[in-house]
């Protein structure tokens, strides 16, 4: 990375996330809109019909609810534990709500950044 902005994979995180950071809400809610419902392009890991039907009703009522798609590092998840999440984030106040998806959305870029950089 010696010929480029950003000395090590280290530094690019740490300057996108103090950019995360400091973006406003409806730039956050630009970038949330990006995703496709959960579930919808693949089943769950341990999941059933039941499972992904129950996630997939959750997804809705969360979207009708805040007004997005539901954003959710799935990585490494199983379908409880997604569906698990949904119930508990449904729960959540807007501003509160809002905060968590920021911080999920942050953690994707982190995840898709540790695939694409060096070490």
């Amino acid at each position: 990375m010696a010929e480029h902005a950003f000395p090590n994979a280290k530094e690019v995180m740490a300057t996108g996330d103090s950019v995360w950071r400091c973006l406003a809400a409806e730039d956050w809610r630009e970038a949330f809109e990006s995703h496709v419902p959960i579930g919808e392009r693949r089943d769950l890991a341990e999941s059933t019909p039941e499972m992904m039907d129950r996630i997939a009703q959750l997804a809705s009522l969360y979207a009708q609810r805040f007004d997005r798609p539901f954003v959710t590092t799935a990585a490494g998840k199983n379908a409880a534990q997604i569906l698990k999440l949904l119930e508990e984030r449904l729960e959540n106040d807007p501003e509160t709500e809002l905060r968590a998806t920021a911080e999920q959305q942050l953690q994707i870029t982190h995840n898709r950044l540790k695939r694409l950089l060096p070490r």
